[in-house]
Formats: structure tokens, sequence, C-alpha cells
């Protein structure tokens, strides 16, 4: 539902981990405004099927175009793709050449893939801008 930025989730989980997290979790964790977006957006099927539909149809041609980039990426159930750029090294040059261009991705060697990058779907610009990018980035490199 996009709304990472007010710290508010959503779990499915069997009721004994569920009260090991209550157990543990911050008094007020979660603010009135949080909660009442978060009811607001559940009712919007609208814009979730508009979201869901974007986030699969670009997802797809994302995968596609970095693939014949020659940058190996691999389906993706989630809101982001992870093209390969053969080491550490071209992912780093990468992710400079996309900040250069004021294009933000997320570096994921702390999270054991630092071959690759991690490439959140936007806006249809936002996603065209990222491809065209690194389009310009393998031609040179």
């Amino acid at each position: 539902h996009g709304l990472a930025a007010l710290r508010l989730g959503w779990g499915y989980m069997p009721a004994e981990i569920a009260e090991t997290y209550q157990r543990i979790r911050g008094p007020f964790n979660v603010n009135g405004l949080a909660v009442a977006a978060g009811m607001a957006s559940i009712q919007d099927t609208d814009f979730l099927t508009k979201s869901r539909d974007h986030n699969t149809d670009w997802r797809a041609r994302m995968t596609a175009a970095l693939n014949a980039m020659g940058l190996p990426t691999p389906h993706s159930d989630a809101n982001f793709v992870l093209p390969e750029f053969g080491s550490s090294e071209r992912a780093a040059a990468a992710n400079d050449f996309l900040k250069a261009r004021n294009i933000l991705v997320r570096a994921v060697g702390g999270y054991g893939l630092p071959e690759r990058l991690r490439i959140t779907v936007g806006s249809t610009d936002d996603n065209q801008a990222v491809l065209d990018a690194l389009k310009e980035f393998t031609a040179s490199r």
C-alpha cells in the first residue's frame, strides 16, 4: 500500500509469534495518522489494482530490458528487480553512474549480493530513465 514511510506494516503469522511480537514491540509504536492512512489504503481497491498492474507490467519490462543489456536479472515477484553486473566493482560503477544522473538505486552488498543493485519499480518516467541510463552505462563499459 506504499505506507512504509509511516512505519506501518502488516503481518500474517501464527498466534504464538504474534504474541512474541506483542511482548517486544515498543509502546505506542503506530500513531493515529498511520492507522487512519492504513484504513483508507485498504479501502482504496482501485488504487491497489492500478498499482499492482503497473508494477507487474513494469517489473516484466525492466527484467526483459536488463537481460537484453547483458545484465542477468532473475524473475521477481516483489516491487523491485536485482540485475547482476558481473562484479562488485562494476555494480559500484553502475551505482555511481546512476547517482551522477540523480537516479538512486540500492547497493545490496550488505545483503550478500555485491554484484547486484536493487532497482525499485517506480513511475513510468522513472523506470524509463533508469533503463536509458543503464543502457548508456552498459554501452560504455
